[in-house]
């Protein structure tokens, strides 16, 4: 299993909720509107960043994490070669930082899974 963890910070000018209602209602529909994205995507999940911060635990620096799976590395390619991935990478300039962002490519290694 291939995963894409992206990390996000909003755009200095953004209020908190306007970049999780465009990031959710504007960005998710322009990426799911990628036929190969629905082809090879097994799960796409956005986290939002709800603020908590536990004592003694340094808070991470982002307002969101993007998590998608793949059955594998070729998938993923699939997808960022073709035309139409171009926009959806524009457009996360609408919303985040685009030079806070950082990117964790991962393979997952399941040590307990109920």
């Amino acid at each position: 299993m291939y995963k894409w963890n992206e990390f996000l910070t909003r755009r200095a000018d953004l209020s908190k909720e306007l970049f999780d209602h465009y990031w959710t209602n504007v960005h998710a529909p322009l990426v799911m509107s990628i036929p190969e994205v629905k082809r090879y995507t097994l799960r796409y999940v956005q986290q939002h960043n709800t603020g908590l911060v536990l004592e003694g635990v340094a808070a991470a620096p982002y307002d969101g994490v993007v998590e998608v799976w793949f059955e594998d590395m070729a998938d993923f390619q699939a997808i960022a070669s073709s035309g139409k991935w171009d926009a959806a990478l524009k457009d996360v300039e609408n919303f985040a930082d685009v030079s806070k962002t950082a990117v964790l490519n991962t393979t997952e290694e399941v040590i307990y899974d109920q």
